[in-house]
């Protein structure tokens, strides 16, 4: 689980924000002793849920991206010193343009700490550090710097590489890549390595909800026939009245014609022999079945709403959150689905959930409307006049528990709408567009 990401000098973010899921001591108002907002670890209550707000370009994307980016560095590693790591800094300031992005993270493997720290150029990776904390006491895996065009790597008591490995991964570092992201790709034996290049890879996930195509469900196979999964997406659908009673997720092969192998490219040939060793064609068909007064009916896959295939997906990510303890990072959440099944979905995943965690960015600002959400689990972003993202909290000393959310936003009290409503002059808008369209 994150304790807290830091993010500096990357995309809309100049100054350092730090991104806090330790939570209050907000007792909320749960309606129901099964849901509970936080997972206690050792003293530290961490929040299950995060739900940033704001304008269109605030940079609650960013937020997102910069989890992104830490991920994609810790686990994915160059081949070629020549290549360049990936570089996106403040660009609305001269000097923000030559400095480091800064991001760091501290997160719990099990029930031990570790703060991850990474600072990369255009050209190569200016520092790295991975340590871990045993409460008071801090002890170094390894730091990583960069001076005159030479990497620097040490170990420390924390780190239980063997000496020999240790070299192996000095000399198998590149400046373009990250010390996490090397040991990954090589054979070596280390617990604490191992386990933290694991965490980055398999426990935080990157969801983008509007970049999602619903055909794109029919290759989640595995999923939609597990049958605990099964059972839990159609106990939810028959909760909110979907009419659907059950699914059924059918295979079938083709043989390919001869020419495909004889006029397709190279690449294409080779693709399609990896993913299919039996050079046979497989395609998914998935059928519901729609329950009504006069029967039951089958209805395929592609006559559903994309509401519904949404809905399911939402589904099957929540239930592998909490068979699998991730942490999901998803951008427009509650895309296409009723806000109130994602009241009930997100309600589910709290009751259900342990190690697991929601980080998620929404325009929908109906979801103030649900009166279980704790004030400490919404970050607003905003925008400065210098074009710098500022995320904040909300002040529990101005807002009252007892306080309608959505109300209180609307208000402007929260700060960061894209206009007050109650203060436009629409006419006096209308006006200025129609003497611009003469």
């Amino acid at each position: 689980m994150i304790e807290s990401l830091n993010i500096k000098n990357y995309l809309s973010f100049k100054e350092e924000q730090v991104i806090s899921f330790i939570a209050s001591r907000e007792k909320g108002n749960n309606p129901s002793e099964q849901e509970n907002w936080f997972t206690q670890i050792g003293d530290t209550k961490l929040l299950k849920i995060l739900i940033f707000i704001g304008n269109n370009g605030a940079g609650k994307t960013n937020a997102l991206s910069a989890m992104g980016y830490l991920r994609h560095v810790a686990i994915d590693r160059f081949k070629d010193i020549e290549e360049k790591p990936d570089f996106e800094p403040f660009m609305l300031d001269d000097n923000s343009r030559k400095k480091p992005s800064e991001l760091s993270i501290v997160y719990y493997i099990d029930e031990q700490k570790f703060s991850y720290h990474i600072s990369v150029c255009k050209d190569y990776i200016v520092e790295e550090s991975l340590i871990l904390h045993d409460g008071r006491k801090t002890a170094s895996v390894y730091k990583r710097s960069y001076d005159k065009e030479h990497t620097n790597i040490s170990f420390g008591n924390a780190c239980d590489l063997s000496v020999e490995d240790k070299r192996s991964l000095i000399v198998n570092t590149i400046s373009n890549s990250s010390v996490l992201a090397t040991f990954g790709s090589m054979n070596l034996t280390s617990t604490v390595l191992r386990s933290n290049y694991l965490y980055f890879r398999n426990e935080i996930n990157m969801v983008s909800e509007p970049g999602f195509n619903p055909i794109d469900l029919l290759s989640d196979v595995k999923s939609l026939n597990d049958p605990e999964a099964k059972k839990v997406i159609l106990k939810l659908l028959s909760s909110v009245d979907a009419k659907i009673s059950d699914y059924e997720v059918k295979e079938h092969m083709f043989d390919l014609p001869r020419n495909f192998f004889e006029e397709a490219p190279h690449s294409v040939i080779e693709k399609f022999r990896k993913e299919n060793p039996d050079g046979k064609f497989h395609q998914n068909e998935l059928t519901f079945e729609h329950h009504t007064s006069r029967g039951d009916y089958p209805i395929n896959f592609s006559m559903e709403s994309r509401g519904t295939i949404s809905m399911i997906r939402m589904i099957i990510l929540i239930y592998d959150m909490i068979k699998n303890r991730r942490s999901s990072f998803i951008d427009e959440f509650s895309y296409s689905v009723h806000q109130l099944t994602m009241n009930l979905l997100m309600r589910m995943f709290l009751a259900l959930s342990t190690k697991s965690q929601i980080v998620i960015t929404t325009q929908s600002i109906a979801i103030l409307l649900n009166r279980a959400l704790r004030r400490d689990s919404i970050r607003i972003c905003q925008k400065s006049e210098d074009g710098e993202t500022q995320i904040q909290p909300i002040n529990q000393s101005e807002v009252h528990k007892n306080k309608n959310l959505f109300k209180v936003y609307l208000d402007n009290d929260l700060e960061g709408l894209p206009f007050v409503e109650d203060k436009f002059d629409f006419d006096e808008f209308i006006r200025n567009i129609k003497d611009d369209l003469k």
